[in-house]
């Protein structure tokens, strides 16, 4: 998704993927890139990988806007400079938004494994969860950043800061590997 596009799934699955250019903004499922918005719906991003700035599931690169409801971000990884081997956002003025989504089993080089935001770039961004799972990182932390939690979200570590009502940190969500299960 580039510049001022829109995309939008509803029960689809992006897997499999690969973003290899090591300078590029990296997003192995899904770059959003400028103003551009996406929007999943009980959707699936699954092991994909990314060579370049962080987000081996999804980048949010500049002032776009992407919203997940009802999905499954799992077994992605990024090897790049930042983080976010779920999902990255680089911090400048566009919004991440995450109702009832599960993040599990994600890694990354540096940084937070599931989510990574870059928050020292100066930008007004809002990163928010609602109803979210954030659990089993492939090795260190699960989140890296600053993020705005609306309730009732489980972290199966403290990385995530997580305060509002209904939140639990360093809690096991008791997940089974990524399966079709019918």
């Amino acid at each position: 998704n580039n510049e001022a596009g829109a995309l939008t799934l509803d029960r689809s699955t992006i897997a499999g993927n690969a973003a290899t250019d090591t300078s590029g903004f990296g997003g192995g499922g899904i770059l959003n890139n400028g103003m551009g918005s996406v929007t999943l719906t009980a959707t699936t991003v699954s092991d994909n990988a990314s060579a370049g700035d962080g987000g081996g599931g999804i980048n949010n690169n500049a002032s776009g806007t992407v919203t997940l409801t009802n999905c499954t971000i799992s077994g992605n990884l990024t090897t790049g400079s930042e983080g976010g081997g779920g999902i990255y956002d680089n911090g400048n003025s566009g919004a991440v938004v995450l109702d009832f989504v599960t993040l599990a089993d994600n890694g990354a080089t540096t940084g937070g494994r599931s989510l990574h935001v870059n928050n020292v770039r100066g930008g007004f961004g809002v990163f928010s969860l609602r109803n979210t799972i954030v659990a089993n990182p492939s090795s260190g932390s699960n989140c890296n950043g600053t993020f705005l939690s609306n309730g009732n979200n489980l972290a199966s570590d403290a990385s995530c800061a997580l305060s509002a009502a209904g939140d639990l940190e360093n809690t096991s969500p008791l997940l089974a590997p990524l399966a079709a299960n019918g």
